[in-house]
């Protein structure tokens, strides 16, 4: 018989735990490290945009009319706010007082959501009447 026969050999390497090793930075150091590195540079832009913001305060403070809109433009803005907000406004107010006087002194019925719903949407065209009053205005 001629059997051969395969021994595998192991070999166990065995460290010294007193002596010294570089350290093994783990996942987690690393991770923590970049969450501080991130933060930090989160906080350095809030505090840039706090130093943008404490200059042009005190530009304010030095020069008052920087920060004041020129009368004629004032002016301009009032004029377009005549019509584009004072119309709907009142006219969602004589709107109220109709369905009133209709309710109580002709005695006709409306729906509350009738009232409600006329009352509301005139205030929005007053309130789409501002925004376009004042972004319309020029500033030449």
């Amino acid at each position: 018989d001629n059997s051969t026969a395969s021994s595998t050999t192991t070999t166990t390497t065995t460290t010294n735990p007193f002596e010294y090793s570089e350290p093994d930075i783990s996942m987690g150091k690393v991770a923590l490290d970049r969450l501080r590195r991130e933060r930090a540079e989160a906080r350095n832009q809030e505090l840039q945009k706090l130093k943008e913001v404490q200059q042009v305060d005190q530009l304010i403070r030095e020069s008052p009319e920087a920060a004041v809109i020129p009368e004629k433009v004032a002016q301009r803005m009032g004029k377009r706010m005549l019509p584009f907000v004072g119309i709907p406004l009142i006219g969602s107010m004589a709107s109220f007082v109709g369905f009133w006087y209709m309710a109580t002194y002709r005695d006709m019925e409306f729906q509350p959501a009738l009232v409600a719903t006329t009352s509301i949407v005139l205030l929005a065209v007053g309130l789409v009447g501002i925004t376009y009053s004042i972004m319309s205005a020029s500033w030449d």
